[in-house]
């Protein structure tokens, strides 16, 4: 995996977490078939209410 300026080697049963603004990008490398789970959340919003 491509992560900035970093390349990361994943493996079996690893898992990453990063800011979804650093560029990023994967391939398989390997000869064996690759299954991921990518989980995403929405960024939090803050507004005022009230003039608070």
């Amino acid at each position: 995996m491509a992560l900035g300026e970093d390349e990361i080697f994943l493996q079996a049963g690893d898992s990453i977490y990063f800011q979804s603004s650093t560029p990023h990008r994967y391939v398989n490398v390997g000869e064996e078939k690759v299954v991921s789970l990518w989980v995403m959340k929405e960024a939090e919003v803050s507004f005022l209410q009230n003039g608070q």
